[in-house]
């Protein structure tokens, strides 16, 4: 038996070396490259809780509702999906404003790019909103820590302006029991006062979204005649 001054200090040497090549090993893993395919398929389905955070011109908004959304239509020219709002709570300055809320219908061309949007909150502007849930999914593989930057261009129907992404890969997060890629993605519009966004994602490689936090500036407000800084919050309900 080694007793030994020597041995116990090659023995704990040996153990550091174990313990140096699993944090490596680890680390070569976390910086794979992930590559988002979304995916849509026809009646699939998502639930998700969603608190809207809103100063309007400095009057506070709180809006607070769940959405449960379903992919309604699938062909390679188009793709729309039907989100139904529910159990809808709002308090603007302090007091309920009776907001509303219908069905949001999303429409995605052939490839697979948002094109319009109608429905939603009552007094929003349904596109610009929901730009600020959409996780826009680069071509290519991202690779942690790196950005990458795509252009959706101008949509003149939904007078839209064309939009700058730039997508970032941090690494793994889990919300609940499901672990997912933790990306973050900025949206610009273009032109001054143009709509910004900047939204940290829990994404599955299928772009199914498990959590997100965004933060907006320069959010039109049809109702108010203004625009809104803020933040929104969502997270899937299992």
């Amino acid at each position: 038996m080694c007793i030994s001054r020597f041995c116990m200090k090659s023995l704990h040497i040996a153990r550091l070396f174990v313990v140096a090549a699993a944090a490596l090993s680890q680390m070569a893993h976390a910086a794979d490259p992930v590559k988002f395919n979304r995916t849509y398929e026809l009646n699939s389905s998502v639930k998700h809780k969603v608190d809207l955070q809103l100063n309007i011109g400095g009057l506070e908004g709180n809006i607070k509702f769940n959405v449960a959304t379903k992919v309604t239509k699938v062909s390679p020219e188009k793709v729309e999906s039907t989100a139904i709002i529910d159990e809808v709570t709002a308090e603007v300055g302090g007091s309920d404003p009776g907001i509303q809320a219908g069905d949001l219908v999303r429409e995605y061309n052939d490839k697979r790019d948002i094109v319009n949007v109608t429905g939603g909150i009552q007094g929003s502007d349904p596109f610009r909103l929901a730009l600020t849930l959409e996780f826009f999914a680069p071509a290519d593989a991202l690779t942690e820590g790196k950005e990458v930057t795509q252009t959706l261009a101008e949509n003149k129907t939904a007078s839209i302006k064309a939009l700058k992404i730039v997508t970032k890969l941090v690494g793994k997060e889990k919300v609940g029991e499901t672990e997912g890629f933790k990306v973050v993605q900025k949206i610009t519009e273009e032109g001054e006062g143009g709509l910004t966004t900047e939204s940290t994602f829990i994404v599955l490689e299928n772009g199914k979204i498990l959590s997100v936090d965004a933060k907006f500036t320069n959010m039109p407000i049809p109702a108010a005649g203004q625009s809104a800084t803020g933040s929104i919050k969502a997270k899937i309900v299992e």
